[in-house]
């Protein structure tokens, strides 16, 4: 706490160099670029954490249920690469990040690009004249033309803060243990962007919520969201697989009452999953990672010295074709059947 109130003065000048930042594009002082393809913008206002890859990969299943061509555009960080990419079927959670490599390994049809400017990410998979607030021309470099056929539709990952390239559409995320009107800006805090942003996106999602949610309870989070008249505001929990998933065989849940097991983390926030798993039954040693962390062969090597070992998605993807013992337990947002149906009409058509 006391490094917490050291730290304020720096987080207050932190937060008016958000709201000038933002002013200047609000007037038209930066400019945004607008493209002609769809976009999506899925984000939040902190660090990590709030659940944006699973909601990635549930937009990815709507839009693909209807017949969509999907590509998503990503920072790809941790990568150990540099300048723009787009995935394909050698591609390495090194080469293109650890959340990106765990969607495409998820939707192979989809299109995957990573690259620190969304701009150019979009020029590249437009491949041709984009318009927008101001006209600039964008440098693709060698052997990325674009030459495959533009998507349908763009998801745009942790995109919220980047004013360079303007959304048609924002769904917001802020997690119902730690909520955005909770936190300090950085460094004192998780904040990256202005709380007055949550009135610019189109859908917030209050993610990781309990299930049931009490009514008064609900009315009281959603009154200090201040949010716009009518603006949608849907309240989602974790929903956990019955099943765990290995390479070569899936083993049911309920065989883990009372099992001592070992959990590899390395995401921003293991706590529900730790939570979950210890509801069940379960006696669970805790291996906690940096998130995004990459593995190093001696970390490898003391992992396979346990029986069995489970795992988040993303970890899996990194780890399986080194730790053949590995299971990981799948997880996506779920929402009351009367918010799942009203925040699916509230998503764009394209």
């Amino acid at each position: 706490m006391k490094i917490r109130l050291l730290l304020w003065p720096l987080s207050l000048l932190y937060a008016w160099g958000l709201r000038i930042r933002h002013l200047f594009y609000d007037l038209g002082l930066i400019k945004s670029v607008v493209f002609k393809t769809p976009t999506i913008c899925v984000g939040n206002l902190s660090l990590g954490g709030t659940g944006k890859t699973p909601m990635i990969a549930l937009l990815i299943e709507y839009y693909l249920s209807k017949g969509l061509h999907i590509a998503v555009v990503s920072r790809g960080y941790g990568r150990k690469t540099h300048g723009l990419i787009e995935a394909n079927f050698e591609s390495t959670a090194s080469q293109i990040g650890d959340e990106p490599f765990q969607i495409y390994r998820t939707f192979p049809q989809i299109r995957m690009v990573v690259c620190a400017s969304r701009v150019r990410a979009m020029a590249y998979l437009e491949a041709s004249h984009f318009h927008g607030v101001a006209e600039k021309k964008i440098s693709l470099g060698p052997n990325q033309s674009g030459s495959q056929s533009p998507p349908d539709l763009v998801l745009l990952d942790d995109a919220f803060q980047h004013r360079a390239i303007k959304a048609q559409f924002n769904i917001l995320l802020t997690t119902y243990s730690k909520p955005f009107f909770k936190d300090f800006y950085l460094p004192a805090g998780t904040l990256r962007d202005h709380q007055l942003r949550v009135k610019k996106a189109q859908v917030v999602v209050v993610t990781k919520s309990p299930n049931p949610i009490d009514k008064d309870k609900n009315e009281s989070f959603v009154s200090r969201l201040n949010l716009r008249p009518n603006q949608p505001v849907f309240f989602s929990h974790l929903k956990y697989a019955s099943t765990l998933v290995g390479l070569k065989e899936h083993i049911s849940l309920d065989t883990l009452k009372g099992e001592k097991i070992v959990l590899v983390t390395a995401i921003a926030n293991p706590e529900p999953l730790v939570v979950f798993l210890t509801s069940i039954g379960a006696v669970v040693k805790h291996l906690k990672y940096a998130d995004h962390h990459f593995f190093t062969p001696s970390e490898i090597n003391l992992l396979k010295q346990y029986n069995r070992i489970i795992c988040t998605h993303k970890d899996f993807v990194k780890l399986s074709d080194e730790i053949p013992q590995l299971f990981y337990l799948p997880v996506s947002h779920d929402f009351s059947e009367r918010d799942k149906q009203a925040f699916y009409k509230a998503l764009p058509e394209v």
